[in-house]
């Protein structure tokens, strides 16, 4: 994963998120950072893990998240907000890690190479995010992502993904990706071939994603795509 700080070289991986503070989430990640010049990567899960060269910082989730409440007619506990304070390890993260997060009700939990090296209670209100990724410039290794998320009397997902069995191995498809839209909140693409071989692709997508948050933003559109073959070879 190679990134930077130029918005379209940003890579973020987005899964289906906690839909309410009651939501259970664990995400695994075996990772390294390519080089001491890295700037370093993300994970988000309820809490943002910021793996830099040097070691890794705990904190609160990214701002576009405190933004969000709990989804309407869903009970909270309590009103009072508790920060989760930064906890920073010294790690050589240019070596091979494995990263564990665990986001329970009122609790996060943060395993590295399978030791315990946070258990906090927190207010989880607003971590909706399930993510991975970086803004900065760097070069990132994955081996393996993994994320579980447990929606309370809603959908629920159970993903993962390993770099030694990708489906997207094969050379010819990963020279043939099209960026279709710059936003952060687009996608669930699909698309389908007319008989004159005219290939129409329809995308999902919000235009003023970065100027909105969870409570009040733009509605999405769908955008259509006119496009040949010779133009997607």
């Amino acid at each position: 994963m190679t990134t930077d700080r130029e918005p379209e070289h940003q890579v973020y991986f987005s899964l289906y998120p906690a839909l309410t503070s009651n939501a259970r989430v664990e995400m695994e990640a075996e990772l390294r950072l390519a080089g001491p010049s890295s700037e370093g990567c993300d994970l988000f899960a309820g809490c943002r893990v910021h793996i830099t060269p040097q070691g890794v910082c705990v904190t609160e989730s990214s701002q576009e998240e405190a933004a969000f409440h709990s989804t309407p007619g869903v009970p909270q506990v309590g009103n009072e907000s508790r920060p989760l304070p930064t906890h920073c390890f010294s790690l050589d993260t240019t070596q091979w890690h494995k990263y564990r997060i665990v986001r329970s009700q009122g609790e996060i939990t943060v395993y590295i190479d399978g030791h315990l090296r946070l258990k906090e209670e927190t207010n989880t209100l607003g971590a909706r995010l399930v993510r991975f990724g970086s803004n900065l410039r760097g070069i990132t290794h994955l081996r393996a992502v993994s994320a579980s998320v447990r929606n309370p009397q809603s959908h629920s997902i159970n993903w993962s993904w390993r770099a030694d069995y990708c489906r997207y191995h094969y050379q010819f498809r990963r020279d043939r990706f099209i960026r279709l839209d710059a936003t952060a909140d687009s996608g669930y693409s699909n698309w389908d071939q007319l008989e004159d071989g005219t290939i129409v692709i329809a995308d999902y997508t919000n235009d003023d994603f970065r100027d909105a948050n969870w409570t009040s933003s733009a509605q999405p559109i769908i955008k259509a795509y006119i496009a040949s073959e010779e133009e997607l070879t």
